[in-house]
């Protein structure tokens, strides 16, 4: 249930950013579980959304997820960060090689770190790594300097 509540989470913020950012609505008309979310445009075609978290590591997982007593957590480096952005796309293309829809399926990543920002992101676009996929998109979504949430085309 958390899994689907987190999910729903990320499509509506990503809907309402891609109207904001393209001028073109989607709307949510199923959630599932392979791709986790079926959109359709405001000419009705399909899209297909996997959903994915990236997250520093499994403790700052547990801690953002409510999971953990721990407070404080170590000191962390964007580079690792990247390091972990990269190894997340790259098992996820994997694993979208692995869908069999009537239409296409883009990724969306949500960046669950309060600490690294899109500027952040966009300022290591070179470094990110996006492997050869099935994927009609891969799409970050993640906050700015000033909390407001936003996209990042990845490909």
């Amino acid at each position: 249930m958390e899994k689907r509540i987190l999910e729903k989470s990320a499509i509506d913020l990503f809907i309402s950013c891609f109207k904001e950012t393209y001028g073109m609505g989607y709307r949510l008309v199923l959630q599932q579980e392979r791709p986790d979310a079926i959109v359709v445009d405001e000419s009705g075609r399909r899209l297909g959304i996997e959903v994915t978290y990236l997250f520093y590591d499994v403790t700052e997982a547990k801690m953002l997820l409510g999971r953990s007593e721990q407070q404080m957590h170590g000191l962390e480096n964007f580079d690792c960060y990247i390091k972990v952005l990269n190894s997340l796309l790259e098992k996820k293309s994997i694993a979208g090689r692995g869908y069999s829809t009537e239409y296409p399926c883009s990724l969306l990543i949500r960046n669950s770190s309060p600490i690294w920002a899109k500027e952040d992101f966009c300022g290591a676009i070179s470094r990110i790594k996006v492997p050869i996929n099935q994927y009609k998109n891969i799409w970050l979504l993640t906050r700015d300097r000033f909390s407001a949430w936003g996209l990042i085309r990845l490909e």
